[in-house]
């Protein structure tokens, strides 16, 4: 007995703190070929902390993934085992290529936003409005100014209903539909929760085929923009022009990255017979700087905005985050000090509440599940 409570009193702590932590919902974003879950528990202070978190890996296409509901029912079941997570209810998001965004301007002392945002959406699809599900943002701009922005969000209505289906038929109750820039813009609005504007952050938002630019500034979106730029398009370049498969490209890019390391591969003696890490930014160079063009543009926008207030940071985020050297190259071709960054989100959320574990990062990996994980746990402006 007395063994027993040796071993068990030291524990009770722990375990009243998880007990007393309030847990929010889950929150789900149906990556490029990952799931990422996360549930953040309430505590002290309004802070917030890590419950649960998952990646899980899934080999089919995203179209297969969302049109099989036993499909992605396995998949769900196989990311919560183990891992913590507490209730059934959660925060997702349609997948970005199931969503079309649309900038709207809208004169500043319209009352009924929503009626105006549904009636300059509906001129802008094709066939009936009642065919679409639609959702908006406000962006928020100067005082003062005689029109404002609102980013419109629109799915196909049969999109959506199969999406839910899918997760009702896992056994899910959903809280809430979100768009990924709300997502981003709330997790991002945890290092400002107090007074003052906070820092104008650039997020760099990559995919499969369309990396999605966002503004945002303390708490509020100043702009978000779409960019047909994405880590398809760099592995067909480097497929087409060093003649080699995408696996072989994709081990090259695992081993050596963008960021020069010197050495040439052994894979490659008698193929390029050079820097790896060189040759790689070499092929890739004009697209990116093409990416670069882009977000030159949003930082003059941006300037206008802030009443020539600079960049203070970005953010790289999705697919091309996990490419090694991706991230610096990005930066030093941008010129914004600050880039890149993540240990003040990581100190914002901590470790799992429960365990002193080592964990993998959160960011950028896990951004938009943990925005999708706070929604009604904070407010949102």
């Amino acid at each position: 007995m007395r063994a027993w409570l040796n071993s068990t009193l030291p524990a009770l702590p722990q375990v009243a703190s998880r007990l007393l932590q309030r847990p929010g919902p889950i929150g789900l974003e149906i990556g490029n070929g990952n799931l990422h879950l996360c549930q953040l528990a309430a505590v002290e202070q309004g802070s917030h902390r890590v419950l649960a978190r998952s990646v899980i890996p899934f080999r089919e296409s995203r179209e297969e993934l969302l049109g099989s509901p036993e499909l992605l029912k396995r998949y769900l079941r196989q990311a919560m085992r183990g891992k913590g997570f507490r209730g059934n209810h959660i925060v997702t998001a349609l997948p970005p290529d199931r969503v079309r965004f649309m900038p709207l301007m809208l004169q500043a002392e319209e009352r009924e936003v929503a009626a105006a945002v549904l009636k300059m959406v509906s001129e802008r699809v094709t066939g009936s409005i009642a065919d679409y599900v639609v959702d908006y943002l406000p962006v928020r701009t100067a005082t003062g100014a005689q029109e404002r922005l609102a980013l419109a969000a629109v799915a196909q209505r049969d999109h959506v209903m199969t999406y839910l289906d899918a997760l009702s038929h896992a056994g899910f109750v959903v809280d809430a539909l979100d768009i990924g820039p709300a997502a981003i813009r709330r997790t991002l609005s945890s290092l400002y929760a107090g007074e003052g504007e906070g820092d104008v952050i650039l997020v760099v938002n990559t995919g499969a085929t369309d990396t999605y630019l966002s503004v945002i500034a303390g708490r509020r979106l100043l702009l978000d923009q779409h960019v047909s730029f994405g880590e398809v398009q760099l592995l067909s370049k480097l497929e087409d022009s060093l003649e080699l498969s995408q696996e072989a490209i994709r081990k090259l890019i695992d081993q050596h990255g963008l960021s020069k390391r010197g050495g040439a591969s052994p894979d490659m003696a008698g193929g390029l017979g050079m820097d790896v890490s060189e040759t790689l930014l070499e092929v890739l160079k004009p697209s990116i700087l093409g990416l670069i063009e882009e977000i030159n543009r949003v930082l003059i926008y941006t300037a206008s905005e802030t009443r020539g207030r600079p960049m203070d940071r970005i953010l790289l985020l999705g697919s091309l985050a996990r490419w090694d050297g991706f991230r610096e190259v990005l930066c030093k071709l941008v010129g914004v000090s600050g880039c890149g960054e993540y240990d003040d989100l990581e100190a914002c959320f901590g470790r799992r509440a429960d365990t002193d574990e080592d964990e993998q990062p959160l960011f950028p990996e896990m951004a938009v599940a943990v925005g999708l994980a706070l929604r009604g746990m904070v407010e949102d402006v």
